[in-house]
């Protein structure tokens, strides 16, 4: 899974307060950064350090694409099977949290999403789940799963039956499922900001840092 990061900052300060910020970088290839304005980039490009003076308000400092390719922190296991005689089909995904890293983190993911574009074969579902609820449209064959969170050490799972259209024949392309999720205080790189100075101040500011992970269309094969 390759990673695309944001760094967004919420300044309530006075002045002209200067603010030096220090990644953790060294151990990762950075590629494709893209800084707001305000930052200087020669101080950037030349030490790695995101110094500027930030805008009284809710801004993007930078983004950023991680080369590397790192593990899914969540498992999806959909396993789906027609059988043409009866013109019928089972199906089943189990979620589970794999993991979790950073200060607070729980390993419980949340707000997640199980969609499921069936074949127009499929007329219709009596599918049930441990946790959350689903649903099924039979105009677009679409099956979503409204899981929610999902506590670290436990499995989410959904299960049950397809009837197939009895005219049609036997589903040959299995259907794609997307995932999406975030999990709070998870910074899925390890990426982080390591330091945060302000300098311009006559008393240190209080500094604030949360990490959230979020995927937004992850596809499995079934």
């Amino acid at each position: 899974m390759q990673v695309t990061g944001s760094i967004f900052c919420n300044a309530k300060l006075s002045g002209m307060p200067d603010v030096q910020m220090v990644l953790n970088r060294s151990r990762y290839d950075i590629v494709d950064t893209a800084l707001h304005p305000c930052v200087r980039l020669k101080r950037y490009e030349e030490e790695g350090v995101l110094s500027f003076v930030p805008p009284d308000s809710a801004f993007k400092l930078a983004t950023y694409v991680l080369r590397k390719e790192y593990p899914i922190p969540i498992s999806v296991r959909p396993k789906i099977k027609y059988d043409e005689l009866s013109h019928a089909g089972e199906l089943s995904v189990a979620v589970t949290p794999q993991y979790s890293r950073g200060p607070g983190a729980d390993g419980s993911i949340e707000d997640c999403i199980v969609t499921i574009q069936f074949t127009e074969e499929v007329s219709s579902t009596s599918l049930s789940s441990n946790i959350g609820s689903t649903h099924f449209d039979s105009a677009r064959k679409v099956c979503t799963w409204t899981v929610g969170q999902v506590p670290f050490g436990r499995t989410a799972m959904m299960t049950g039956g397809l009837a197939l259209d009895p005219t049609m024949p036997t589903p040959k392309r299995q259907p794609s499922v997307l995932l999406q999720f975030k999990i709070l205080s998870n910074s899925v790189s390890g990426l982080m900001i390591e330091g945060c100075t302000v300098l311009g101040e006559s008393k240190q500011p209080y500094r604030g840092l949360r990490c959230i992970t979020k995927a937004r269309k992850l596809e499995y094969a079934t």
